[in-house]
């Protein structure tokens, strides 16, 4: 009897999951409500490090008369990478900017100190324009608290925040848009489809962000298992020329597309949405693994072993890389060459062995650590809230501040660097999972050619 596939339908759904949003694919509901408790206490840091180094500027060349002379002064420093000093001259500065808080520079400085997550100043003037601004002045604090809260996944903040934009006016056609988009994710995150997607249908042809718009559109269409329309969306967005240094938009399209049709059984259809994916592309990994499934299901076991050899060849640690190990032995015995299946399989069960080992070292060197830096490979698997504010205390030269100021310094990166040491971990384990049912398919193939009468 043949060995069926037990693991295809997990591998489509699995590599489908994470297409729809460019988050790390764990997460802990402990970790996350840790590391929201402690980004309040780091605004507060980063606000008393910068708060300390403005008091500094009094009566040196820093201080300005008009929002003209500090907007030009603080622009040089942000283009000479001195963010630093950017942010406490603008501090620095504080009472002149909320005097003239209808200044068409009042939105930049504050975008400033939301960036850096100095909540504390932002907020200041923030309540300054939401009392007495205009309504101009209203809309863009608005859109930029808006903006800010779903880049750290606050979801009712940010659509208080975008629905409370009373006038797109003052706002760019860019920015106008981007409000339109992130308030659609952010209903579709909270599960609003049919409401996301009337908001999407607002991007027109021709804007920055129409791409974009319309991969979320079929994203929600597959989520309601409306594949025709999915497929209308990304059809149409395909159409479209993408802005410059975009181009990816159109490969994650074509990605979505493919598994899309896979899913659907229109095999020939996917193969040839997933060869028009770049070859340069991030995509291209689970574009291969969609061709090489695509292949099998066709019976083109070559094909399929073609595929599945240059993803096994990838340098990357991504699940399809690692599943491929498994993949290639299993269509050989689909194909009838026992010989290389056994051979197959018996590298598969050394290379997921190997891969054990090495990841039960690194959780051992995890959980060993107590101060050690995260390096960037790392840094980079985290969500991006986690991200920005690990970088933001890194910036920080507490040699520069007072003592008590280093002490908070030192108290913030010694919680926020065991968050993400447990971050790292839970999202080993679960790597660990999925290499340990890889272990034990391959074990199981191996063992099964051996029980089949020759």
């Amino acid at each position: 009897m043949q060995q069926r596939i037990l693991l295809l339908p997990h591998a489509i759904l699995l590599t489908i999951g994470i297409l729809f949003w460019p988050t790390p694919l764990y997460a802990t509901s402990e970790a996350d409500a840790a590391f929201r408790e402690l980004a309040s206490e780091i605004s507060e840091v980063s606000h008393l490090y910068y708060q300390e180094a403005a008091h500094e500027l009094k009566n040196t060349h820093y201080i300005k008369r008009s929002l003209r002379d500090l907007k030009r002064t603080v622009t040089q420093l942000i283009e000479a990478e001195e963010h630093a000093l950017a942010n406490a001259v603008i501090l620095a500065n504080f009472s002149l900017i909320k005097k003239n808080i209808d200044h068409k520079s009042m939105p930049f400085f504050l975008a400033q100190l939301l960036e850096h997550n100095i909540w504390q100043g932002a907020q200041s003037l923030v309540d300054t324009a939401l009392a007495r601004g205009s309504l101009a002045t209203k809309s863009e604090v608005n859109y930029l608290l808006g903006e800010y809260y779903f880049t750290h996944d606050d979801l009712a903040q940010a659509i208080k925040h975008l629905t409370a934009i009373e006038s797109s006016r003052p706002l760019s056609q860019d920015e106008r848009d981007y409000a339109t988009l992130i308030f659609g994710i952010a209903l579709q995150k909270e599960k609003k489809h049919r409401q996301a997607l009337k908001i999407y249908q607002k991007i027109k042809t021709g804007s920055s962000y129409f791409g974009h718009s319309r991969l979320n559109m079929a994203i929600a269409h597959i989520r309601q298992e409306w594949w025709t329309d999915a497929q209308i969306a990304i059809d149409e967005a395909l159409e479209v020329t993408p802005p410059k240094g975009q181009e990816e938009i159109n490969n994650r399209l074509l990605l979505v597309l493919g598994y899309s049709q896979l899913q659907n059984e229109f095999y020939r259809n996917a193969r040839e949405t997933f060869r028009k994916i770049s070859l340069n592309s991030d995509y291209m990994n689970r574009a291969l693994h969609g061709i090489g499934l695509c292949a099998i299901s066709q019976k083109d076991y070559l094909g399929a072993i073609n595929a599945f050899s240059r993803l096994r060849n990838s340098d990357s640690n991504e699940l399809v890389v690692l599943e491929s190990h498994l993949l290639i032995p299993y269509t050989y015995n689909r194909v009838g060459d026992l010989d290389k299946a056994a051979l197959g399989y018996s590298e598969a069960i050394a290379f997921y062995e190997n891969i054990t080992r090495e990841m039960n070292a690194r959780r051992l060197l995890l959980n060993a650590s107590n101060s050690a830096e995260i390096n960037a490979q790392a840094v980079a698997s985290l969500p991006p809230y986690m991200q920005e504010n690990y970088r933001m205390l890194t910036n920080l030269n507490a040699q520069q501040s007072s003592p008590a100021i280093q002490a908070k310094i030192k108290s913030a990166k010694d919680k926020l660097h065991r968050i993400i040491t447990k971050t790292l971990i839970v999202n080993l384990d679960e790597t660990s999972k999925h290499v340990k049912s890889y272990l034990s398919q391959s074990q199981y193939g191996l063992a099964k050619l051996y029980d089949t009468p020759q």
